[in-house]
């Protein structure tokens, strides 16, 4: 509204009509000028004119550093707006358990349940994933046994967009607390393999990870770069975790800081998002019930030139 605002007056002190008025209005008599409606647009113009808040828009605006924007196109969000997760974007199972058993499954080192959602609430435009201390049966997968039925004394849960939404490329983005326990937590792009995987984010054992693991044929069968650093700050407050993913390279930035480079492994196949929240057989059973909070998720491509 100010800059319409500003742009009328600059429009206005600049007409004949205005200056006619203006320098008769300025001839000798009792301060006709100062007195008129006139002198007060003209002034109003020229507080706009020379505030710092215009210096520094067009300033910026000649500078023009938001060309960057102009580079994505928004492909995929959420803002949690509902009262439950939309069912058209996420389900709350692996690929692979939904396909195979349909139901949810855990992994061999996991000491928890997934509920299939139950364990998802949203409150005010902020998902939660909660992990608690509770008894709950739950199918387990493991290389050499396959799935079998277990009795845990945790819950916890998991979101994926593996139905919902896939993508090859893109900037990927959520905005998240991390709660501060014992429980590993996930923001991650996967495959329907088990390789390759992304972590945009993980919190294990107050470590904060970005991590990348591609197929390779040497004796382990895959390779693996990782970039940790303290985990702890990452608990106390929201902070925004992006993957931009290239042809050419991966980068990771936190709070659009640069984390992670690696310009090796980079897949070539449609990827979904999954954030999670395990606890791990080697966890030091500490602060819960935890919550991982998500504000929001968006995804890019780029945009068309």
């Amino acid at each position: 509204d100010q800059l319409r605002r500003y742009q009328e007056l600059k429009e206005y002190v600049n007409t004949e009509k205005f200056k006619e008025f203006k320098s008769y209005m300025n001839l000798p008599g009792k301060k006709k000028f100062v007195l008129s409606e006139e002198y007060k647009k003209e002034i109003e113009y020229k507080e706009l004119k020379s505030s710092e808040k215009y210096l520094w828009f067009f300033k910026t605006r000649k500078n023009y550093p938001f060309g960057e924007l102009d580079k994505w196109a928004l492909v995929f969000e959420d803002h949690f707006d509902g009262d439950k997760p939309d069912t058209a974007k996420w389900m709350f199972r692996y690929i692979n358990g939904d396909r195979l058993i349909n139901k949810p499954y855990v992994l061999a080192d996991d000491m928890h349940a997934f509920m299939d959602g139950r364990n998802i609430s949203i409150r005010e435009g902020q998902l939660s994933i909660q992990t608690k201390p509770e008894r709950a049966s739950c199918m387990t997968w493991a290389p050499l046994t396959g799935f079998t039925q277990k009795e845990y004394e945790y819950t916890s849960d998991l979101l994926s967009s593996a139905k919902g939404f896939t993508k090859k490329y893109g900037l990927f983005k959520a905005k998240i607390r991390l709660g501060d326990s014992a429980v590993t937590q996930a923001f991650s792009l996967m495959a329907e393999q088990m390789l390759p995987h992304i972590d945009v984010v993980k919190l294990e054992k107050n470590k904060l990870y970005a991590g990348n693991f591609w197929k390779n044929g040497g004796k382990n069968g895959f390779s693996k770069s990782i970039q940790k650093t303290g985990g702890k700050r990452y608990t106390r407050d929201y902070f925004i975790y992006s993957l931009e993913w290239s042809p050419e390279k991966l980068v990771w930035k936190i709070n659009e800081i640069p984390f992670k480079v690696e310009a090796h492994g980079i897949p070539d196949t449609e990827m979904h998002l999954v954030f999670n929240a395990s606890l791990k057989q080697t966890a030091k059973i500490a602060g819960l019930p935890s919550r991982m909070d998500i504000d929001w998720v968006k995804v890019y491509e780029k945009a068309a030139k």
